[in-house]
């Protein structure tokens, strides 16, 4: 009889811990995702003055973020636009990410390991059924963020 006691006080002791844990664990992660995605929102906000030849400048700025199919704490977010403005989407990328990173540089944001250009534009499509523009943009401010964006690449060169 003291023997299933105490089995059962482990057992209950056991899930007590693992819960606790659990709930460290999220708080962390929803403190990372809090103090990620404002200055991504930040730097967004200020792509979108600097290029109005892109950006409608009335549209307001939010993000979600992208879904967590690489692992927890990928600090990957999605802008949506309902029309965006460019001759070439390669190029709008590319100055899109340079802005990002000059914002980065003038508010002295600095990621993973002392990274200068600490966003990357990761995914920028629009969708057939309601042709809105999809924008992922990745602020690289931990080991699997990193991780995130080399995979991304790699799947890129391959398409």
């Amino acid at each position: 009889m003291i023997f299933i006691i105490t089995m059962l006080g482990l057992v209950l002791v056991s899930i007590i811990i693992s819960v606790i844990r659990r709930h460290a664990a999220q708080t962390t992660t929803n403190q990372l995702i809090m103090s990620s995605q404002l200055p991504t929102n930040q730097a967004m906000r200020y792509a979108q003055v600097t290029l109005p030849e892109l950006f409608d400048q009335s549209q307001p700025i939010s993000s979600t973020l992208v879904a967590n199919v690489w692992g927890h704490g990928v600090m990957a977010f999605e802008f949506v636009f309902d029309d965006l403005r460019m001759a070439n989407q390669v190029t709008a990328m590319t100055e899109l990410e340079v802005t990002l990173n000059q914002f980065a540089t003038q508010n002295n944001l600095i990621g993973y390991q002392g990274l200068v250009k600490p966003f990357k534009v990761t995914d920028f499509w629009q969708a057939l059924d309601d042709h809105k523009w999809h924008i992922d943009i990745t602020y690289i401010v931990n080991q699997v963020t990193l991780e995130y964006t080399h995979d991304i690449e790699k799947l890129n060169t391959r398409a």
